[in-house]
Parts: structure tokens; C-alpha cells; sequence
């Protein structure tokens, strides 16, 4: 009977460790994609103010029209930090 209980959780054992491979794996390529936006917003603030003078000023028959500001405004407490070495997502 103990040796039941035993096998039962080696085997819960084994399977909570291919599901936390599995979502570190997961989390990692999530950091990834995170890194590649994160450069991408980036490339497209730093030309934000080329293209604001390109455009600002007078319109094309002498009419002035105001520029609205097109940084953007998602605030940085969405992102997730991860820490992969400990597991842990804060």
C-alpha cells in the first residue's frame, strides 16, 4: 500500500516537473518577444520627432493645424519582470 503512495508521487512529482520545463520555457520565450518590442518601440520613438517636424507647422494650402503628441502612452507597470533563474514572475 505505502509503495503505492509512493509511485503516485514520484509520478505527481514528474509531472509538476514537465509543466514548470514547460512554463519556464514558456516565460522565456515571452522575455523574448518582450526584448524585440520593447527595440522595436524604441527604433519608432527615436523617429517620432523626424517625422513630427516633417509634419508640423502649416498644412499643404497654408493652413496651420496643431501636431498631437504620438509617444506612446502605455504605461510601464504592464510589463512582467521575470526572474528565469528563480522561477518566479513578479
Amino acid at each position: 500500500m505505502a509503495g503505492h503512495t509512493v509511485d503516485a508521487i514520484k509520478k505527481k512529482m514528474q509531472m509538476m516537473r514537465v509543466e514548470k520545463d514547460a512554463a519556464c520555457e514558456r516565460a522565456e520565450q515571452f522575455q523574448h518577444q518582450l526584448l524585440l518590442q520593447r527595440s522595436l518601440n524604441e527604433q519608432v520613438c527615436s523617429s517620432l520627432p523626424a517625422i513630427q517636424a516633417r509634419f508640423s507647422g502649416r498644412g499643404r494650402w497654408g493652413m496651420s493645424f496643431p501636431v498631437r503628441s504620438l509617444t506612446p502612452t502605455v504605461p510601464n507597470e504592464i510589463f512582467v519582470d521575470c526572474d528565469l533563474s528563480s522561477g518566479m514572475i513578479s
